[in-house]
């Protein structure tokens, strides 16, 4: 079996970051628990603090790519993040002719940066001589057929490692008097905390539901000050429990406090993991219509979808939410584990490193 890797990642853990690009070294592991071996890596480790950080370390990145490439004492090359490491792999492949696994992470395909959009010219010829692309949604892979018209049987969805299903799992649950409503992600403009805030808001000054529940927010992120302050201008602040970061093994104690996960993303999620995972602890979710959450909700069985930026709408649902009996809560969440239960880490894993058996 051809099973030696060459690891390539603009994103890897560090000892100060250990969360960093996590998902790089989840796939690491599981392609060792399944025969491979992982016989070199290019990563950069860490978040770079200053743009000349960042730069040094995509030099070393690049030359890394090369230098190691050229060896050659591997069976392919598996890289993560496609727009990242597309000009030296794609020098590389001048030179070395072994098998390419490229793998999609959302943001590297719905490009946001003009340097990003500047390399789409480079993926679209690496692509060609790509054995294998590896996207995190059906969503996903719809828009790298239309992007790159790559042929479908080229694509692998593969769902962000996903769930461990053992950690994330309902340990709680009796029903509360009050619904615990969350919001579980980075204090960032783009995940939605403002729609989620100000529905919220709504929610509490409505008599008949003001004191029926109660919310937390977990996360960090550029915007927690203006989070904290608009929590304080609205008054929210004995309604809302901001609970800063929570690092992924203590996460299942914060997602089992939870009746309803609220996932107001603007952006297009390669699979928004964390609704998952909420769902494997028996919670479910109402999120943005958009990206890969249209994977997985499933309107009215194990949650509810809104449109992005909508409170309005944020508002309808809770209060639905708010309203069904005993019986309908007990049955969505019923639903939302069996949904986790099909991401599983280990039915993922296994299909993925079953497909790069036959590369």
């Amino acid at each position: 079996m051809k099973n030696r890797i060459f690891l390539v990642s603009n994103m890897y853990p560090s000892r100060k970051d250990p969360g960093y690009g996590i998902f790089v070294k989840n796939f690491e592991r599981h392609a060792e628990k399944n025969g491979f071996v992982i016989v070199d890596k290019a990563v950069i480790e860490g978040k770079g603090i200053s743009i000349s950080q960042k730069v040094f370390k995509y030099i070393f990145f690049y030359y890394a790519i090369i230098a190691k490439g050229l060896r050659g004492d591997y069976d392919m090359i598996y890289a993560h993040y496609i727009t990242h490491s597309a000009l030296p792999l794609l020098l590389l492949r001048l030179v070395v002719n072994k098998p390419i696994v490229l793998n999609a992470h959302g943001d590297d395909v719905m490009t946001t940066s003009r340097v990003q959009h500047a390399l789409q010219i480079v993926v679209k010829r690496l692509l060609k001589y790509t054995n294998l692309l590896v996207v995190p949604s059906n969503f996903f892979a719809r828009k790298v057929r239309e992007l790159y018209q790559i042929d479908e049987r080229k694509i692998q969805v593969s769902p962000s490692g996903g769930v461990d299903t053992n950690l994330f799992s309902p340990f709680r649950k009796e029903i509360q008097d009050k619904v615990v409503i969350g919001y579980v992600s980075r204090i960032e403009e783009s995940k939605g905390w403002r729609t989620f805030i100000k529905a919220i808001s709504k929610l509490q000054h409505d008599p008949t539901y003001q004191n029926r529940f109660k919310a937390l927010v977990v996360g960090d992120g550029s915007d927690k000050l203006k989070l904290l302050d608009e929590l304080e201008l609205s008054g929210l602040q004995l309604f809302v429990s901001y609970k800063g970061f929570i690092e992924q093994q203590k996460l299942p104690d914060v997602l089992n406090e939870l009746d309803v996960l609220v996932f107001p993303t603007l952006l297009y999620e390669s699979l928004g993991l964390v609704g998952l995972e909420a769902m494997a602890c028996g919670v479910p979710v109402i999120g943005s219509r958009r990206g890969g959450l249209t994977d997985y909700i499933r309107e009215s069985v194990n949650g509810f979808y809104i449109d992005p930026d909508d409170q309005e709408e944020l508002y309808r649902k809770l209060v639905g939410f708010l309203s069904l009996s005993l019986a309908e809560r007990k049955t969505l969440q019923a639903n939302a584990r069996s949904t986790a239960l099909q991401y599983s880490s280990d039915t993922v894993s296994q299909a993925l490193m079953t497909r790069l058996q036959t590369i």
